[in-house]
């Protein structure tokens, strides 16, 4: 892909392609760094609920485990 992207803006230079390629691939650049973050941040809440639910659990079990 990234060579396809390369060959494309080279190609055509005369006609500004190059730039509007670029700002393209800046603009996508941003949007997955951003999505990466977002994507630790909920993996980061997914394991902090999980675990409190562990830990709720194992509370549950003491307590039927007195009853």
């Amino acid at each position: 892909m990234k060579e396809g992207i390369k060959q494309a803006m080279q190609q055509d230079t005369g006609l500004g392609q190059s730039s509007h390629f670029g700002n393209l691939l800046e603009t996508q650049s941003k949007e997955l760094c951003r999505m990466r973050r977002l994507i630790e941040e909920y993996d980061k809440r997914e394991r902090q609920c999980q675990r409190k639910w562990n830990s709720l659990l194992q509370e549950n079990l003491h307590l039927q485990e007195k009853v």
